[in-house]
């Protein structure tokens, strides 16, 4: 069942309860206002009575006791006898009397219950109680017009079917409402949505009103489609990249094999050497392979130790192996007291030596790094790894924590790795619950920051980018 339905069958549900609380309504205020009469009824039967001796044989066969006062001046009095009615009492604001015919009709029921008649002479009707005598064939008839009860009533009546008819127009106006601003919206997403999967993939749903949550839904559709491109696009090009590092390796191997089995490499030495070349080849891609099973690793939310980790002495171990490479670069380590922070010890090795790897690559060896570490406010500490280079520009320094991304577009082996260094890093610190961070802008350098939980810290992982 659609929800237009739903809302429909709602709207009717309450229109009908509505109808039928006022008709209820109705049917109380009718019986009221009736048993009012019927108590009045009730009581001026007792201003009249038979005469002690016989009713019929001597002339007037009911005498008034009382005269009735100006309250009882709608009443009426008569006596019914053969079919017609003779009036004894008619009040001044009466121009009409009950009907022979329906009393005469009426006189077979109880002589306490009263009965609603017809008038003849006017619009109205009559509420009458027909008294039998005993003995004769004579009636005493006292009635009340209804004419006050029946309007009152109408008037009821058109209070309450005005009253259903606002809220039925109420509701019409408010299902409408509905219908345009979330229901026709979730239409337009559902078509789309239709579209897509048919192969239409760029279709996006048009904005529609601001604030209701039907255009929070088209919002949040088209920002997941837009996600799910951008991922697609970051999948197809983490493919491309990842053939074009395995099939240079790859090539460099059958080449050789191809130039060995057609007669090269057979002078003495020639086959050592080729050898050694293949395993450097093979190296390479164990090293490239790795690191795509280190992500996906990653990617899958390992749980890690969370052990103390002396922050100061991984800078001091990284610049002990960067002076070994490089021993005329100038290397600075700064650590504020003694900095703390919850991890895995050799992952977090890890990700300092890639963050020095990369400003020793990618800098001239005169260059100065900056190694630092303090304790941050609130707990947990701060790592920095900083190069006075000539820094990236921006649109560089967007990309720089994508896998397979590189600066240098030929992807020379001489200029830098496979460019799955910082994703590892940026993996790594985000598997911690911590956060890194690049700043940077044309010659400038680049400033590398990581913020990681303090001792005592769960690990909590990072929303990131894949």
């Amino acid at each position: 069942m659609s929800l237009r339905v739903r809302l429909l069958l709602a709207a009717a549900c309450i229109v009908a309860v509505v109808a039928a609380g006022g008709l209820l309504v109705v049917r109380s205020q009718e019986r009221y206002l009736v048993g009012q009469l019927d108590d009045q009824l009730r009581a001026t039967r007792r201003l009249f009575a038979p005469p002690p001796t016989d009713p019929i044989g001597g002339g007037r066969p009911f005498v008034v006791r009382e005269s009735p006062d100006e309250e009882a001046s709608s009443l009426y009095v008569g006596l019914l006898q053969d079919g017609e009615l003779q009036t004894l009492l008619q009040g001044q604001l009466l121009d009409a009397v009950p009907d022979a015919g329906a009393l005469d009709d009426a006189q077979g029921g109880f002589d306490d219950d009263p009965v609603t008649v017809a008038a003849v002479g006017g619009g109205t009707r009559f509420r009458a109680i027909v008294q039998r005598q005993p003995g004769t064939d004579a009636a005493l008839v006292i009635a009340l017009p209804t004419g006050e009860v029946d309007a009152a009533v109408a008037r009821l009546r058109s209070v309450v079917l005005i009253g259903c008819l606002t809220v039925g127009a109420v509701l019409l106006v408010a299902a409408w409402w509905v219908e345009r601003l979330g229901l026709r919206p979730v239409e337009k997403v559902t078509a789309v949505a239709d579209a897509i999967a048919k192969g239409a993939r760029g279709l996006r749903v048009a904005a529609t009103g601001r604030g209701t949550e039907a255009s929070r839904l088209a919002t949040a559709f088209n920002v997941m489609l837009d996600e799910r491109e951008a991922t697609e696009q970051r999948l197809r090009r983490f493919v491309s990249d990842a053939s074009h590092e395995l099939r240079t390796p790859l090539t460099s191997i059958r080449g050789y094999l191809d130039l060995y089995r057609d007669g090269a490499f057979r002078d003495e030495g020639e086959l050592d050497d080729v050898v050694r070349r293949l395993g450097r080849e093979a190296t390479r891609m164990q090293a490239l392979v790795e690191d795509l099973l280190l992500l996906a690793k990653l990617d899958e939310h390992p749980a890690l130790r969370a052990e103390p980790v002396d922050v100061g002495e991984l800078l001091d171990d990284a610049a002990r192996d960067a002076r070994v490479l490089q021993p005329e670069r100038p290397i600075r380590v700064e650590v504020t007291g003694r900095v703390l922070a919850s991890g895995d010890a050799l992952r977090l090795q890890q990700v300092v030596g890639i963050l020095v790897s990369n400003a020793l690559v990618h800098t001239d060896r005169g260059t100065a790094v900056h190694l630092r570490a303090q304790a941050a406010d609130g707990g947990g500490c701060t790592l920095t790894v900083a190069d006075d280079g000539p820094g990236l520009a921006p649109a560089d320094a967007a990309r720089v924590f994508d896998r397979f991304y590189r600066g240098d577009p030929s992807r020379a082996r001489t200029t830098g790795g496979s460019g799955l260094g910082l994703a590892i890093a940026r993996s790594v610190v985000e598997a911690h619950g911590g956060e890194i961070r690049l700043d940077t802008a044309p010659g400038k350098g680049c400033t590398f920051t990581v913020h990681l939980p303090g001792p005592g810290a769960g690990l909590t992982r990072r929303a990131g980018r894949t």
